[in-house]
């Protein structure tokens, strides 16, 4: 079941993990992802002004410096059309508010909003080179979570909801790292709405 709340915060391996994703593609500029997790403390995942990043919420799901565009925008910055969710429970009709960070030409993150649904989709780049060791990876070291497979094949990382934190999956398609993520929002509803983004990119593919 999908459910939203006003202004969430994240479990504090979510935030790990989500935060990771999110400036993932920065930081494999720079060859190294753990740089992310070894900066990232859990403390952060409450805003407390300087100390730390404001939280990730439904309405400001990208870190400060993110700017709002047109679906159209976001989709030029990534070279390639914003393959969307058409699940039972969210569809392009359901698309809200779209955020850009963009570092460089080749390194940025967009986030797809879906208020209605009380999710986020983010699309970032450039692409983890070995997703499922790096998934395998984050679950050695996350308590919780799992590697899982979209229709069998393609390895995600699925972190479940927790205290009030937010539900994750992450998964590598179309030459980016897709995160499927909400507040409340449980792992096989994620699955599904990841796994129709997965259908829809091996069909605009």
């Amino acid at each position: 079941m999908l459910m939203g709340g006003s202004s969430p915060r994240l479990s504090r391996r979510a935030w790990r993990w989500v935060a990771g994703l999110v400036t993932c593609a920065c930081v494999a500029a720079v060859g190294t992802f753990a740089l992310v997790r070894a900066t990232s403390d859990p403390a952060n995942s409450v805003y407390t002004g300087p100390k730390g990043p404001p939280p990730i919420t439904l309405a400001k799901p990208l870190p400060s410096g993110a700017e709002q565009v047109s679906l159209s925008g976001a989709a030029s910055a990534l070279g390639q059309p914003v393959v969307l969710p058409s699940s039972g429970q969210v569809t392009p009709s359901n698309v809200g508010a779209v955020w850009l960070n963009e570092f460089d030409p080749t390194t940025m993150t967009v986030a797809v909003t879906f208020p209605t649904s009380g999710l986020v989709v983010t699309y970032s780049r450039p692409a983890l080179a070995d997703p499922l060791a790096n998934y395998q990876g984050q679950v050695g070291q996350t308590p919780g979570s799992q590697v899982i497979y979209l229709k069998g094949q393609v390895p995600a990382l699925a972190i479940a909801p927790t205290d009030g934190g937010w539900g994750v999956v992450a998964f590598v398609a179309a030459g980016s790292n897709i995160v499927v993520k909400g507040p409340n929002i449980d792992v096989s509803t994620l699955q599904d709405v990841a796994e129709s983004i997965l259908a829809n990119a091996t069909t605009t593919g």
